[in-house]
């Protein structure tokens, strides 16, 4: 465990002190440049879908990539996380594209006053999305769904219930 007294941390955002770790990541990679048709192309390859669907999101996409490689003064790691985030959108966009296209009848589902929970890092909003799931008369995300298919989600989640009681058993609990 990690004491919390001995975490470099600075607030001194013009001259930050670094953890050793990320200072030796910095000073070995240096990832490329951030580029929408490498990202989409990644994204594919990661999911192994092509369609994304109405390309209405590339300019908005382009504007955001111009501004980070412009603006945002990023060191490798921070490129890393970036780049990331950017591509774990992308798929998502894709395995959307792949239900809506296996599953038409979805889009006649309608959806009533949604709550849709944006933030910062370290605001609160996983608490606030943890809160308001608790409710009974909210239907929240599962923590699989943005990320893997339906069936697939749905699958591995049965098998870890009915693994849990056996699991439990063999330990004597």
């Amino acid at each position: 465990m990690v004491s919390h007294a001995k975490l470099v941390t600075s607030n001194d955002y013009a001259h930050p002190k670094r953890p050793m770790s990320l200072r030796v990541y910095n000073a070995c990679f240096r990832p490329d440049a951030l580029e929408l048709d490498a990202l989409l192309e990644s994204a594919s390859r990661s999911t192994g879908l092509r369609d994304y669907g109405d390309p209405f999101f590339r300019r908005p996409l382009e504007v955001l990539i111009a501004s980070i490689e412009r603006e945002a003064r990023l060191h490798a790691f921070g490129r890393s996380v970036v780049r990331g985030r950017i591509a774990g959108m992308l798929e998502n966009r894709l395995r959307i594209e792949q239900i809506v296209r296996e599953t038409p009848a979805i889009e006649d589902i309608p959806i009533r006053r949604p709550i849709v929970i944006a933030g910062l890092q370290r605001t609160g909003t996983t608490m606030l999305h943890r809160l308001l799931a608790a409710d009974p008369r909210a239907r929240a995300l599962l923590g699989w769904e943005p990320r893997v298919g339906y069936a697939e989600g749905l699958r591995a989640t049965l098998a870890w219930l009915s693994a849990a009681p056996s699991a439990a058993h063999r330990r004597g609990g």
